[in-house]
């Protein structure tokens, strides 16, 4: 019989909490006075983003970066014309705040890793429709 532990997951994720609480406010409120409309916004996509993939992030990995460069690719990209009347109301991210962007920010991540995952079985069952179809004529 054997046991699955997810030992290494929960390590890298409570990495993950520790470089969120460290970081966050003071690029979200860097971010917010240059660029008050959209700046939450883009930090919290951000912030998901390395979520995402914060199992792939070893010790040489500089996430500061990684979170930078995100930013920088999203300043490229057209807005989608929303954003959060509630957010523009707050000039800042206090430490009080922490939480509950910590779970705003993981669930987006897990639904940006959830429809990843569902792309790529529909993609999985289009190329076996594909075959199946081609070995059938």
């Amino acid at each position: 019989m054997t046991i699955h532990t997810d030992l290494p997951r929960r390590a890298s994720v409570a990495q993950f909490d520790q470089f969120f609480d460290a970081h966050f406010a003071m690029i979200a409120n860097g971010l917010i006075e240059t660029d008050p409309e959209d700046g939450l916004r883009r930090v919290r996509s951000a912030f998901a983003t390395a979520y995402r993939f914060w199992v792939k992030v070893d010790s040489d990995t500089d996430a500061i970066a990684l979170i930078r460069a995100d930013l920088a690719s999203q300043s490229n990209r057209p807005r989608r014309g929303r954003s959060v009347a509630s957010d523009l109301e707050r000039a800042h991210v206090a430490p009080a705040d922490l939480d509950r962007e910590r779970g705003r920010v993981v669930a987006l991540g897990r639904r940006r890793r959830l429809i990843g995952h569902a792309g790529l079985a529909v993609m999985g069952g289009v190329a076996v429709a594909v075959e199946l179809l081609i070995a059938h004529r």
